[in-house]
């Protein structure tokens, strides 16, 4: 039985550099598939403002997850959303802008901004997440199996 040692279970500290805005990974190790510098937009009249941040997006057999960064350290990260409940959808009049909608009406949406239409689709497509379709009783509907009859 090998015991691994918990570094190797330890998300990347690598800081993307400063010209790499967005990494599309594909799904491998831990799950991560894409990685990128987002803005995210604060209410309007409250003061939030804008702040850029790094997000990470992973998906696994079970999960589908996004954790946010502050710009400059991936070594405390900020917030977590859960995108295998969540709905993510653009913004109306702007090009480059979308929001990630808990499917509970009790959490705010958030909002973000890339730097281009072109980037804003490939984040959509990395953070859309897929719902399995269940019968009424809330399982996984599975096909039927037809058993033929033994002969003697």
């Amino acid at each position: 039985m090998r015991h691994s040692s918990a570094s190797e279970f330890e998300m990347p500290m690598e800081m993307p550099s400063p010209s790499a805005s967005t990494r599309i990974i594909g799904i491998g190790d831990g799950g991560e598939i894409m990685w990128g510098r987002l803005v995210v937009m604060g209410k309007a009249g409250v003061g939030c403002g804008e702040q850029r941040v790094i997000v990470k997006v992973y998906r696994t057999s079970l999960e589908h997850f996004a954790i946010v960064y502050p710009d400059k350290s991936v070594a405390n990260p900020c917030g977590c959303l859960n995108l295998k409940n969540s709905r993510v959808e653009p913004v109306d009049n702007c090009d480059c802008s979308f929001r990630v909608v808990h499917k509970s009406c009790d959490v705010p949406a958030i909002q973000f901004r890339a730097e281009s239409e072109e980037k804003r689709n490939v984040w959509l497509s990395a953070m859309y997440s897929e719902v399995t379709r269940t019968n009424s009783h809330g399982s996984i509907s599975l096909p039927v199996v037809v058993e033929e009859d033994e002969e003697e």
